[in-house]
């Protein structure tokens, strides 16, 4: 189970494809680790200056900005494509068909053909 994964019970929303706990867990924190791992580009007698110095908290600053930027941009673009949809489309499908379910109702494929009663698949 990934971090992310875990936030889809408490804040109920849908996520199938683990976009959130592989793009925003995993992105996220292999940006500030980069950061973090990566040796300054000053370099002591013994070798690369060690990452927590004050190089390394300059670009973890621009690590964690670049992520803030990411994160709101990803937001804004989404946001309007998803207003479009809904004016020319509209997003949701009627109550019905979403109680039928939309592998049925939009794609008409079954995944599994089970005969009532048996629990067989067919």
């Amino acid at each position: 189970m990934l971090p992310g994964d875990q936030d889809e019970v408490q804040f109920r929303y849908d996520d199938s494809l683990d976009v959130i706990a592989v793009h925003l867990m995993g992105g996220g924190s292999s940006a500030r680790c980069c950061s973090a791992s990566s040796p300054t580009r000053r370099s002591t007698p013994s070798g690369p200056t060690a990452c927590f110095s004050a190089a390394g908290a300059e670009l973890l600053g621009k690590q964690l900005l670049a992520v803030g930027v990411t994160l709101v941009y990803s937001f804004v673009v989404s946001l309007l494509l998803a207003k479009v949809i809904d004016v020319t489309l509209g997003l949701r499908v009627p109550p019905d068909e979403e109680a039928e379910g939309l592998d049925v109702s939009q794609h008409s494929e079954t995944a599994y053909s089970v005969e009532i009663g048996t629990g067989r698949v067919a």
